[in-house]
């Protein structure tokens, strides 16, 4: 029996929050077909902190995502998150008995089932609109246009920041134009390694201490890379480019959006 019906989570407009979606269902039955046939507190701990790491990576990215999609009520939408983690803690930490016998209740998963349908299917449809407004037309070459919105004023980091549009837009153009895929493999490792040496350039990391929003800058920074890096492996290995485009137009054209409107001018 599966608690959640993956089949039913309608699609938000965003390839990875959508493949994001689906996993958290899967990991929900996962963990509910666990508790149902309990042996021991052990196998339904590890579950249910594997499906806190999931929902955290989700939210994380899911947050960063928003904003660069340009979702005006995104600290509206920060404070549910806020409240659900808070919710799922309060789950995890009575799950279990500390003689191992289990102590979740069929309301646990109430919870989980309301995590999946009223928060990522009811509430998250307010920033679905964003998604439309930034769905490629056919033809379209550049996923980022450089503009006034996304100047600093300072000329070194404006040129930081256009140079990391330019590689994400180079490696797309070498996608959609069907470029060899060594030339494609190339574009898109130039890209990866912007990203990460950006901030080497750009920031004193020592200097901004261990704030909410650092911590998130550098947990949504290693999930855009690690999309990036399994992208690159599976454009190597197979020749096949969609999952690396997927990667480019989901996920970090978004980072780079949210990076240079948001998290630059914070941090």
């Amino acid at each position: 029996m599966q608690f959640v019906d993956a089949d039913s989570i309608p699609k938000t407009g965003n390839a990875l929050l959508d493949a994001h979606h689906r996993a958290l269902a899967g990991a929900i039955n996962t963990l509910y077909e666990v508790w149902k046939n309990w042996e021991d507190g052990a196998a339904v701990e590890h579950n249910l902190d594997g499906l806190l790491r999931d929902v955290e990576v989700h939210f994380t990215a899911e947050e960063i995502i928003t904003r660069g999609a340009n979702y005006q009520d995104w600290r509206k939408h920060e404070t549910l998150h806020d409240a659900l983690r808070d919710r799922m803690r309060t789950v995890a930490e009575t799950a279990v008995e500390p003689d191992g016998r289990p102590k979740a209740p069929i309301e646990a998963f109430n919870f989980f089932d309301e995590l999946i349908f009223e928060h990522e299917f009811l509430e998250d449809q307010d920033f679905w609109e964003s998604f439309r407004r930034h769905a490629l037309e056919p033809g379209r070459l550049k996923l980022v246009s450089w503009d006034s919105r996304l100047h600093s004023g300072e000329e070194e980091t404006d040129t930081l920041h256009a140079g990391l549009i330019d590689l994400l837009n180079a490696t797309h153009l070498a996608i959609c134009e069907h470029q060899p895929i060594e030339v494609i493999a190339e574009c898109g490792a130039a890209f990866r390694h912007a990203l990460e040496s950006h901030f080497v350039q750009e920031e004193d990391w020592s200097r901004l201490g261990d704030s909410p929003l650092l911590r998130q800058v550098r947990v949504g920074l290693g999930l855009v890379i690690a999309d990036l890096e399994e992208a690159l492996a599976s454009l190597t290995a197979n020749g096949d480019p969609r999952s690396l485009d997927r990667t480019l137009v989901n996920h970090a054209r978004f980072w780079v959006l949210d990076h240079i409107t948001y998290q630059h001018n914070t941090l």
